[in-house]
């Protein structure tokens, strides 16, 4: 090649690793030797939490971790061996703060409960997510667990939400939420429910 065309092939390779090894914390996680196995992670019976703090890692940081450990989950999926047995759940706080994970997500959605996987997202509004990962997250047929928010929410859910209107969910109770759960063939239940309170009590 010439030294232009060189360039212009190397450039956005340069620009992608730069993200991860021009970040020093970053450099320092990729140059570790240590590793999550989320094949033996997801075959057994335990809670993990793993926070991605943005002030440690900046909000780009954030987004490529993340997708690197959804995809990392999304492979693990296939590959559990007690996969029939019991069921994984995992639970994605604030998704808006890492898109870079919706393409993986948007096959997750679909595909992820034939493995016995149950994916839940936890945020404000639809808005917060791509319009195509909320239509396919709701054509999945979720559960789902409202709490109450702006009359919007309600209105963008009236169907599932149906028997409950908009004035039983603007006058719901504090910790409370509606539930839609889906059970038998294709038949669901809406029901209000109080939920634990949140953590701040127990601190």
């Amino acid at each position: 090649m010439t030294d232009g065309k060189r360039a212009q092939v190397l450039a956005p390779i340069y620009n992608r690793l730069d993200t991860i090894l021009g970040d020093e914390y970053l450099a320092e996680c990729f140059a570790s030797d240590n590793s999550l196995d989320m094949v033996a992670l997801t075959s057994e019976r335990r809670a993990v939490v793993i926070d991605v703090p943005k002030a440690a890692l900046g909000a780009e940081g954030v987004d490529l971790i993340v997708n690197l450990l959804s995809v990392k989950l999304d492979l693990a999926m296939t590959l559990r061996e007690e996969a029939d047995q019991f069921p994984f759940f995992i639970v994605y706080d604030e998704p808006h703060q890492f898109l870079r994970s919706a393409r993986a997500w948007k096959a997750a959605a679909v595909e992820s409960r034939k493995w016995r996987y149950a994916y839940a997202w936890l945020f404000h509004s639809w808005e917060q997510i791509p319009h195509d990962l909320a239509e396919i997250i709701r054509s999945a047929g979720p559960h789902y667990s409202v709490f109450r928010a702006s009359k919007k929410t309600f209105r963008e859910l009236a169907e599932e939400l149906a028997p409950f209107t908009v004035e039983d969910y603007v006058r719901m109770p504090r910790y409370h939420a509606l539930n839609v759960l889906r059970v038998g063939e294709a038949q669901h239940a809406v029901v209000m429910a109080k939920m634990t309170p949140t953590s701040h009590k127990t601190r």
